[in-house]
């Protein structure tokens, strides 16, 4: 990593090679000594060592064969990483900090106001204008998953900075 996304924090996640074969795999996390870091990763146990002042966590394996997506069964197999880090210490910390990133960033602009009068123009109930206001924002924006596939965060836009690119997950 050459720059957090968070200043003093930071957050990672390894698949360990799900869906590949592979005969042997390693993966290391060399964090300060002195940060506090949660790991999670129930089937996989890191050794975990110091030297100097770095922690390492270091992960090894092997697969044999390939895994699916897919339980037998057909149906989806749960998609969170096999191998997880953070230095935050609660969810509590990431909703203060990602408060703070989008500070003032909701508020309703003139422009995005006009365009909501525009789209709900002809609605007679609540009803009515949510689903038109719905139905124009779910075919009119495109929604970015690899950025929750990464686990990464786009740079805090303004409602109305959009570029008809949005930060999110449809469908």
């Amino acid at each position: 990593m050459q720059q957090p996304e968070v200043p003093g924090q930071f957050w990672g996640a390894e698949t360990f090679g799900v869906g590949i074969v592979y005969l042997e795999r390693s993966i290391e996390l060399h964090v300060p000594k002195q940060k506090a870091v949660a790991v999670d990763s129930p089937a996989h146990t890191p050794v975990i060592s110091e030297v100097g002042e770095e922690r390492i966590y270091r992960w090894t394996g092997s697969q044999l064969r390939s895994t699916s997506a897919k339980a037998d069964d057909g149906e989806p197999q749960d998609t969170k990483p096999p191998i997880a880090w953070t230095t935050f210490p609660n969810w509590e910390a990431v909703g203060a900090w990602y408060r703070n990133l989008i500070a003032g960033r909701d508020a309703v602009t003139p422009a995005i106001q006009a365009k909501a009068d525009e789209i709900t123009a002809g609605a007679k109930t609540d009803a009515d204008k949510v689903r038109a206001l719905y139905e124009y924002v779910s075919t009119h924006n495109h929604y970015n998953r690899d950025q929750f596939r990464n686990w990464t965060l786009p740079a805090a836009r303004g409602c109305g900075d959009s570029d008809q690119s949005v930060w999110g997950l449809q469908g």
